[in-house]
């Protein structure tokens, strides 16, 4: 690898070590071990890395919450899919009666 290519390969490794620090700022602010303990017994979940190495939270209903990192998508994915049975879901099932 030339000296360009090392540049490119650590400013993309340093990008990432961003984004992942990012997340678990977020994930700290997020996560509430009450609510996951909760939604793990009312629902049935897995936690799947894509092909894109991204994680996501798999349920019966579809995929929810994106992530780097196995934790961001169970957290995020909670989020996502209380928001999708709360206020997605209600106004799709009336427009549809």
């Amino acid at each position: 690898m030339d000296r360009a290519g090392e540049w490119s390969y650590f400013k993309k490794f340093a990008m990432i070590e961003d984004m992942l620090q990012w997340e678990e700022g977020l994930i700290r602010k997020l996560f509430d071990l009450e609510e996951l303990m909760a939604f793990q017994r009312e629902h049935t979940f897995v936690i799947e890395r894509g092909e894109d190495y991204q994680y996501y939270m798999r349920t019966l209903e579809g995929n929810f919450g994106s992530s780097l990192t196995p934790l961001g998508a169970l957290v995020l994915g909670m989020k996502q899919f209380k928001k999708y049975r709360n206020e997605l879901l209600p106004k799709v099932e009336e427009r549809e009666c």
